[in-house]
């Protein structure tokens, strides 16, 4: 009876609370059709914002991720050399933006919240005007696959230049990418969709003014914690299971066979790092084995995780970002890759390899290679698309076998 009453109850308040939902969603329709119609029809902005004169600075707008940043650290050193006598300020992303002050690059890092920037219209409109009241006389936008959150930035400075890649619509629908197109005075093409996200980066800089720049990884410049986070008195491997969209990921079970491989015939210690989410995916790969392992997924600060990386004798990882950050920490890495973005991201592709460690690849090939991860094949509730599963451990093991020992790779991408 009790239960029946307690339904009863939340039915009438559902019903009692309908009405005021229902303004409310209509209200925040109404509020982003007048964003949208100030923003994005030409005409707020356009009739009313005028930037400032006599601004020698120069804004670099980069809101990705941790391994996207990572990616373009090499390149982000040339635009010292392109502005040598402008301030230089980079609007980054607050996940990695105290990360990014540590870097020579730049004078300045204004830290945006993404999330919040796509969502909240009143955050988006005070950080627009902050950004043209600083009146830069150039605003540049480095990203090959823009958004249109990010583009209404480089715009609201209303700069004399806004330059950015021509890119894609991996972000963008092409109805509005056409719009966010004529918001900038230049855009700068870089190559085919599938060439290699350094090479990408490097072709802009060198358009822009860098004309000699070689092409390498960067190398990430970071502050250790005062008070170490994570010590082992032996080797050890760092395996990131992870992935920001789940169907990228190596199955768990092949996870749990190469750690017990590792720890038994290599005598390494085994650490799981990754986000708050990839701590279910660590628990089950800790199941499936048996022999100790840390799980420090979702335990790790940003620094924490580039004190443990740095420590490891090898990281093994899927298409994430922590292979970036070993690549950038010299690092010897082992990254296992779908077909999603076939050749955009790994293997790295540099005009000098000189003082680097380049991840070493395993792929498993197929003819639907370059799908942009809208994948043909029927998947499974969590299981991982056919490019990724097939991907077989002992490709991987040998890989890793060769990293650990030291071999110089005469092929780093290996298929399966």
């Amino acid at each position: 009876m009790a239960h029946l009453l307690q339904c009863i109850g939340n039915k009438v308040r559902r019903m009692a609370l309908w009405p005021f939902r229902r303004i409310k969603s209509i209200f925040n329709q109404i509020i982003d059709r007048i964003f949208y119609l100030m923003f994005d029809e030409k005409w707020f902005i356009d009739h009313f914002f005028r930037g400032r004169s006599g601004s020698r600075s120069v804004l670099l707008v980069r809101l990705d991720l941790i391994g996207d940043f990572t990616l373009w650290l090499d390149s982000a050193a040339a635009y010292r050399q392109i502005y040598p006598e402008r301030k230089l300020v980079l609007c980054a992303n607050r996940l990695w933006a105290e990360l990014a002050r540590q870097q020579p690059y730049w004078d300045e890092v204004i830290e945006v919240d993404v999330a919040r920037l796509r969502a909240d219209h009143m955050y988006g409109l005070k950080l627009m005007l902050s950004l043209y009241w600083r009146g830069f006389e150039i605003a540049i936008q480095p990203t090959y696959s823009r958004e249109i959150a990010v583009d209404r930035l480089v715009r609201a400075t209303v700069a004399l230049e806004r330059i950015g890649q021509e890119g894609d619509t991996s972000n963008l629908h092409a109805t509005d990418k056409r719009i966010t197109d004529t918001w900038y005075t230049r855009l700068i093409p870089v190559g085919a969709p599938q060439s290699m996200e350094i090479q990408k980066n490097a072709e802009f800089v060198r358009v822009l003014g860098a004309s000699n720049f070689r092409s390498s990884v960067g190398r990430l410049i970071w502050s250790p914690p005062p008070t170490a986070f994570f010590h082992s008195d032996r080797p050890y491997v760092v395996l990131s299971p992870g992935a920001s969209w789940l169907p990228k990921a190596w199955p768990a079970e092949k996870f749990a066979y190469l750690a017990q491989e590792l720890y038994l015939k290599q005598n390494m210690r085994i650490v799981l790092c990754g986000a708050p989410a990839d701590h279910a995916v660590c628990e089950r790969i800790i199941r499936a084995t048996m022999i100790p392992i840390d799980n420090l997924a979702g335990q790790t600060s940003l620094t924490q995780l580039l004190e443990v990386i740095a420590g490891a004798s090898l990281v093994i990882s899927n298409d994430s970002g922590n292979i970036h950050l070993a690549a950038a920490l010299r690092i010897p890495s082992v990254c296992i890759v779908g077909g999603g973005h076939v050749s955009r991201f790994l293997p790295y592709i540099v005009d000098s390899e000189q003082d680097c460690v380049l991840p070493r690849v395993a792929v498993h090939h197929m003819e639907c290679f370059g799908c942009g991860w809208q994948c043909k094949y029927p998947i499974n509730a969590g299981d991982p698309v056919p490019c990724v599963s097939n991907i077989e451990l002992s490709a991987v093991t040998a890989l890793c076998r060769d990293a650990l020992i030291g071999t110089p790779p005469s092929v780093r991408t290996v298929e399966s």
